[in-house]
């Protein structure tokens, strides 16, 4: 049996080492995700938001699979990033909802553009 306490000394060891090398800050992470799922949600998603829901996929995996530490461990790296960095107002970074939402306006504007003159794209 694990000392108590062990699991979110691991989680803390994974989300302020490897996992920010191998994705970068989770502010900046979840920005990215926040705009993409704000655009296909049309709806506002904050990084807050993100996190949170992400914490229920590990819950739901936990539910339906045989149980996995590392969905746990997840889990409490979700929590723990919301908690400490997101309980704040978002920051958007350049690559955040904004400037993604005017991205996919002016490309659906390029398709219905080539739409009306009756081209298509490859």
């Amino acid at each position: 049996m694990a000392e108590l306490g062990q699991l979110l000394d691991e989680a803390k060891a994974t989300i302020t080492g490897g996992r920010q090398s191998q994705y970068g800050s989770p502010e900046d992470s979840f920005a990215k995700i926040a705009a993409y799922w704000s655009i296909y949600l049309k709806r506002r998603v904050e990084p807050r938001e993100v996190a949170e829901m992400m914490t229920l996929f590990k819950i739901a995996r936990m539910q339906g699979q045989k149980p996995h530490r590392d969905n746990y461990l997840d889990a409490c790296g979700y929590l723990s990033i919301a908690a400490d960095r997101m309980l704040a107002p978002p920051v958007y970074t350049k690559l955040g909802l904004d400037a993604i939402a005017t991205k996919f306006a002016d490309n659906n504007a390029e398709v219905e553009g080539d739409i009306r003159h009756g081209e298509r794209r490859a």
